[in-house]
Parts: structure tokens; C-alpha cells; sequence
């Protein structure tokens, strides 16, 4: 509790204020800068540097501490960095102790993964916190979806939370705090094509018995085209008949080829988060990206079956792989996957598609908050 702001103030009541030793010597009592990096308690250096008004050296008086108060600091100095920050272990015991409670962030914080929050105000808080948030708290990024027939895995994941907010505290931010970026859904597989169409052909396979042709006068003429073995024989009255062995056919059907196989789908694009910037989808062909359809009579494309014998035709070519969707800034969400193509005269490409990532939030229970000053913020809050 802060001491009067006027009128008689003793050396006992700055004492006890400030925890100090039984006999006053106001050497003891000169406001210390508040730390490089790491817990400070204040009961040891006497005043807080946010108490400006008590000097550093030389005279020192009783009205300099009218308004002061004992505060204890955790402090993240410009250029360091907390991951997975729990306000519960940055106090240590002082966290259950009646002693206001002040954490400064000139560096960064931030969580290593989804399953984390980057900065967590702990439960069962004594006395009250002040955040003061000058650099950056960041949630984690939003994992990329994965090409598979497996729905939720084609989903990108959901970004981070950066504050997750289980005691009251203020915040006063001029830095920044962000909910890790959604990643981008994967690109599902291309269509199967379609199978060719068959045909059919006319095939000599021999000749049949004896086949007589009408009664002819004066002679045969030799055999028909086409026959074969043939005769003539005299009936009568210059009537000749002829006989010779006809050629048989038979229809021979033919095959058409079977579909290529679609591509597969390419995965998404990670979210952007704690040391990690969000990334594009891969491009067809490139690693992870999405896959051309093989071609004909390549493994898993189409065949050409007996085509073109006979008017048959070859199978279809798959249809390529859809492109996965970016992973998404800061706060925002991921983009979704594209179906894969259709295949040729076939199928459509796999459904659905993977959808991006919800945006992080960048404070979680939000009714335990007073904001001193927002800031920059992005991403989304749960009251």
C-alpha cells in the first residue's frame, strides 16, 4: 500500500513500507535502477524505479517518499527472451505474497509451440500485477495442413495464444502482442481419369466347305476374289456349275486403356509465430507441393489398352494435385487449400479441401484484464 501523500510521514512507516532494517539509515533508502534482466525485489534496494520522485544520491527527506510504495519487478531486458512464461515461476514466492507485482518485457516472449501459451498471469495472485509490455509477446504459429484423405489433417493448425489471463492484472502496452498466424490447408488429390473406350475389327480366320454359286452357261469364269479351291462342273445343255471354299471372318473386339491415377495434393504453408515467419505452400512439384498426374504409361497414369486398333482409345490422364494454402501473419487466419483437378473424361478431384487455420488469440480470458494501453494487438480475444 502506497504511503500518504501528504502531511506527518515517520521513519517507521518508510520502513515498513519498504521492509527495511529496524534502525533508519536513509543511505539504505535511495532508489535503485530497476534491473538489467531478471527478479528484483525491491524490499532489498528499499524503492522501485517507478518511484522517481526519491533520489538516487546525495539529500534525501522525508517528503520524497509521499506516494511511494514497495514493488517487486521481474524484468525481461531489450534483446532477451522468455519462452513459455509462467508469472507464477517469474516470482517465485513473492507471487503469494501481499506485495504489488510489477513485470516489465523490453525483450520478447514467446511459446515454443500450440500446446503453450507465450505469457500465462498464473492463478491465485496476491496482491495485484502490472504488465508493462514495451517489446514483444508472441503466440506460437499455426502448423501447415497435410495432404492426406484424412480431413482434420489437411486442416492448417490454429495459431498460438500469447496472454492467457487466469488472475486480474493491468496492462499497459506499447510493444506489441500477437496471436500466432493460422497455417494454410493442404491441396487434396487430382481426380482418377477415365477409362478409354473399346472398339472392334473385321479378322480373316479360313475358309468354310464348299459353297456352289449359281449355274453358269458356256464355262466357269475361275474363282470369285476372295475364294479359293474352286471348280466347275458340267450339268448339261452347256450348263456348268461352279463350287469353291468362301473365306470366314470373325469380329475381334478390342480394349480401350484404364484412367491415370490424380496427383496428390500439396501440403499447406506454417503460420507465422515465436522465431518462426510464416511460409508460402509449396509449388507443384516442389517438395511437399502438390504433383503432376502421371503421364501415359507411366507408373500409376493411363494405359493405351489396344488403342488404336480397331478405333479404340487410351485411358485418361489424372488431374494434378490442388496447392495447399499459405500460412497467415501474425493474427490472421490461413488461406485453404485448392481442390485437385479434374482427371480427362474422369473423376473430380478429391473434397474437401483444407481450410486454414484460425488466427491465435492474442489475450485469453479477457474479462481479467484493465488496459492501461493496448498498443499493437492482432489476432483474436476470448472473453
Amino acid at each position: 500500500m502506497a504511503l500518504q501523500a501528504s502531511g506527518p510521514i515517520s521513519a517507521s512507516q518508510i520502513r515498513n513500507e519498504f521492509a527495511g532494517v529496524t534502525q533508519v539509515s536513509f543511505s539504505q533508502y535511495f532508489r535503485h535502477a530497476e534491473p538489467t534482466d531478471g527478479l528484483e525485489d525491491f524490499s532489498a534496494t528499499y524503492t522501485s524505479a517507478n518511484n522517481s520522485g526519491v533520489p538516487t544520491s546525495g539529500a534525501i527527506k522525508f517528503s520524497d517518499f509521499y506516494s511511494k510504495y514497495r514493488e517487486v519487478m521481474f524484468k525481461v531486458g531489450s534483446g532477451n527472451v522468455r519462452e513459455n512464461a509462467n508469472t507464477s515461476t517469474l516470482f517465485s514466492t513473492y507471487w503469494g505474497t501481499n506485495v504489488p507485482k510489477r513485470l516489465k518485457n523490453n525483450g520478447t516472449i514467446g511459446a515454443t509451440s500450440t500446446a503453450n501459451v507465450a505469457l500465462t498471469v498464473s492463478a491465485n495472485i496476491s496482491n495485484t500485477l502490472v504488465i508493462d509490455n514495451i517489446g514483444s509477446i508472441q503466440g506460437a504459429g499455426g502448423a501447415a495442413g497435410t495432404a492426406s484423405v484424412t480431413e482434420n489433417v489437411r486442416n492448417g493448425g490454429t495459431g498460438g495464444t500469447a496472454i492467457r489471463l487466469d488472475s486480474f492484472c493491468s496492462i499497459n502496452n506499447t510493444g506489441t502482442i500477437y496471436g500466432g498466424g493460422g497455417g494454410g490447408g493442404a491441396g487434396t488429390k487430382g481426380g482418377t481419369g477415365g477409362n478409354g473406350t473399346g472398339g472392334s475389327y473385321s479378322a480373316f480366320v479360313g475358309y468354310s466347305g464348299c459353297y456352289l454359286f449359281a449355274a453358269t452357261f458356256g464355262g466357269c469364269s475361275g474363282c470369285p476374289g476372295g475364294y479359293l479351291n474352286c471348280g466347275c462342273a458340267y450339268v448339261g445343255g452347256n450348263v456348268y456349275q461352279q463350287y469353291c471354299n468362301p473365306p470366314v471372318y470373325n469380329t475381334v473386339y478390342t480394349t480401350g486403356g484404364t484412367g491415370g491415377t490424380g496427383g496428390d495434393g500439396g501440403n499447406g504453408g506454417i503460420g507465422a509465430g515465436y522465431s518462426q515467419a510464416a511460409t508460402n505452400a509449396p509449388a507443384l512439384d516442389t517438395t511437399g507441393g502438390p504433383v503432376t498426374a502421371p503421364a501415359l504409361g507411366a507408373a500409376g497414369g493411363p494405359t493405351s489398352g489396344d488403342a488404336p486398333t480397331g478405333g479404340a482409345t487410351a485411358g485418361g490422364v489424372g488431374g494434378n494435385g490442388g496447392v495447399g494454402g499459405n500460412g497467415a501473419g501474425f493474427g490472421s487466419t490461413g488461406g485453404n487449400g485448392t481442390q485437385g483437378g479434374t482427371g480427362t473424361n474422369g473423376s473430380v478431384g478429391v473434397t474437401p479441401v483444407g481450410t486454414g487455420g484460425a488466427a491465435g488469440y492474442y489475450l485469453y480470458l479477457s474479462r481479467n484484464v484493465s488496459w492501461i494501453a493496448q498498443g499493437t494487438t492482432a489476432g483474436r480475444i476470448e472473453n
